[in-house]
């Protein structure tokens, strides 16, 4: 499940923008992540006691959230919801909010704001508490995760997390190397997307050094980092494998990280990241799925995405007509050899012209535009961009 999952379809987009962006900065400023689900209807039940049964289920069983959480229930044919607190928050904080009223509203068309206007009165209870606490900071770090896959954008579905994790945890049981698959994990600001590459560096690196005091077993792997909002990766090694990965190597598996993340198979591909990882603990060094005799050994490929599956059928029709073309093409050498020879310096030339002629149209356009722009700064005020 995400930190935010509206199932219900019960939020705006504007409110629901405003209301990720309230959650980023209630997770830093209380140290307990925010989680806002929205569901349909309580099916019957008192929203409270339907709000407790699921956060008991996610929470326990599907190891879905960290103890610290504060999950936050509405429920669309209510028009209401209820707050449940996780076995890590304090006890400071539960009695701030003892008396704190459920959010409600009238209509599906103020719901957002209803809701809104609650987590902004949550985090006034709270800041007196996390001051006290001294839980106020720049950087939240959450607990590590107690599974294998944390999937904080919920962007797999149940089937596929449960394959990842089983295939993570078997890598583990096989090989001794424990590495974590984590997504979008609550502490950065994700919902303003105002963070880069030293950023992620800085908060994966502060994240690492703690989970690997909670989870020693981290010392001998590691974790993999997704943030989707960014496209963005990264990889945190334990002190006795992180000098067993040449540097070329993570970023290449970095990039598969990021690749994966428009592709619909990327469950696929954080496992064949993990297992990549697991091989060059073991002292292996496996192929890289970049390289052309990767491509040569696996000509089903050319016809298919790195992690896509596909049937043994196709697999063995691609080797086929691999075998078809490459054939053709030694026969063609053997026989006509100057023929051949004239066609590939025919590419290459076309190739390099191309590439200069490309060059220079350019640079013309650069430089018509350039004098476009200049143009209409010299006839008017000068201007500002950004983004909210």
């Amino acid at each position: 499940m995400g930190q935010y999952d509206d199932r219900a379809k019960l939020i705006g987009g504007d409110a629901a923008r405003t209301i990720q962006i309230r959650q980023d900065f209630f997770t830093r400023a209380t140290g307990c992540p925010l989680y806002l689900v929205a569901l349909p209807s309580a099916e019957g039940a008192d929203p409270r006691g339907r709000a407790a049964d699921l956060f008991a289920r996610w929470q326990v069983t599907d190891r879905a959230l960290p103890e610290e959480t504060i999950l936050l229930e509405v429920f669309a044919a209510e028009k209401t919801g209820a707050l449940v607190l996780g076995p890590g928050v304090p006890k400071e904080y539960s009695d701030a909010i003892a008396d704190l009223p459920p959010p409600g509203w009238t209509d599906a068309g103020s719901a957002g704001k209803a809701i809104d206007q609650f987590i902004f009165d949550l985090d006034a209870r709270l800041a007196e508490p996390a001051l006290a606490l001294h839980r106020r900071s720049a950087s939240f770090f959450p607990p590590a995760p107690r599974s294998f896959l944390f999937d904080g954008s919920g962007r797999f579905p149940d089937a596929a997390r449960a394959r990842a994790e089983q295939d993570l945890a078997g890598l583990a049981r096989t090989t001794g190397h424990t590495v974590l698959v984590v997504i979008d994990p609550p502490g950065l600001t994700l919902a303003l997307g105002d963070f880069g590459p030293a950023e992620i560096d800085r908060w994966t690196s502060g994240a690492f050094a703690q989970w690997r005091r909670e989870r020693p077993e981290l010392e001998n792997g590691a974790v993999l980092f997704a943030f989707m909002s960014k496209f963005a990766g990264a990889i945190a090694c334990g002190s006795q494998v992180e000098g067993k990965i040449p540097p070329g190597v993570a970023r290449d598996l970095v990039k598969d990280l990021t690749d994966g993340q428009i592709d619909g198979s990327f469950d696929r591909a954080v496992v064949r990241v993990a297992d990549t990882l697991d091989q060059w603990f073991a002292g292996k060094k496996p192929m890289s799925v970049r390289s052309p005799w990767w491509i040569v050994l696996h000509p089903w490929r050319l016809m298919a995405r790195t992690d896509e599956e596909i049937s043994t059928t196709f697999e063995v029709v691609s080797v086929c007509f691999f075998l078809l073309f490459a054939g053709l093409t030694l026969y063609l050498v053997i026989t006509h050899p100057r023929m051949v020879l004239a066609e590939f310096a025919g590419i290459a030339l076309g190739g390099l012209i191309g590439g200069a002629l490309s060059s220079v149209a350019g640079e013309a356009v650069a430089s018509a535009a350039g004098k476009f722009v200049g143009g209409l700064g010299s006839s008017g005020g000068g201007g500002s961009s950004g983004s909210w």
